[in-house]
């Protein structure tokens, strides 16, 4: 320790050296901070990725929970599929291989009739000046629901007219859709928005007893 002593009070520190001194360890800490920042900011990248990537996984289960948990409300659209437009009744009836009545007393006044064929079901679509359709369906009778309205409804009923036993589907007292099967056919008129009881009867009544 004594010698310890003697050899420091020896030596001699002049202002240049401590200066020196002092600026090495500054550039010393300066760089310890540099390359702490990288180690950070390499690990950035990362992070970021595998955010965004739980994000994206998130949002694609998200999206098909929703599609799997979304109700059908809408009708099946059977449009591009199998479908024949025809220009006149004649032509409609020569192509399914049998007759289809012309409604008399719709609930509203037609601006346009369309004749259809969809894969051997044939339709006659009535459109109104507001947006009112009704459609009258008729194809030979295979157990299959030939409407294309596969919406539920809170009423259904079922009552005789003519000589057809009639499903009447509708809301609140109103009526969408009639459905019966008579002579080997499946037939159904359809009706958006909704109509009255006596106005589905009537449609049902015309041409069809």
């Amino acid at each position: 320790m004594a010698k310890y002593k003697e050899i420091m009070s020896r030596v001699s520190v002049t202002p240049q050296m401590r200066e020196r001194v002092l600026s090495h360890a500054a550039d010393h800490r300066e760089h310890e901070t540099v390359r702490q920042a990288e180690k950070k900011k390499n690990k950035r990248p990362w992070i970021k990725w595998a955010s965004a990537a739980a994000a994206c996984f998130l949002l694609v289960i998200g999206l098909g929970v929703s599609h799997m948990n979304e109700p059908v409300t809408e009708p099946v659209d059977v449009t591009n599929q199998g479908v024949t437009e025809y220009s006149s009744l004649d032509e409609l009836e020569e192509a399914v291989g049998f007759d289809m009545p012309e409604l008399q007393e719709l609930p509203f006044e037609a601006e346009k009739t369309v004749y259809t064929d969809a894969d051997g079901i044939a339709r006659i679509d009535y459109y109104g000046a507001d947006g009112e359709t009704v459609t009258v369906s008729r194809a030979k009778d295979d157990g299959t629901d030939i409407s294309g309205d596969y919406n539920e409804y809170s009423s259904v009923t079922e009552e005789t007219i003519g000589s057809a036993a009639v499903t009447l589907k509708g809301d609140k007292g109103r009526i969408a859709l009639a459905q019966w099967t008579k002579d080997g056919f499946a037939w159904s008129v359809s009706a958006d928005p909704q109509i009255s009881h006596e106005e589905m009867v009537s449609m049902v009544k015309e041409g069809f007893d």
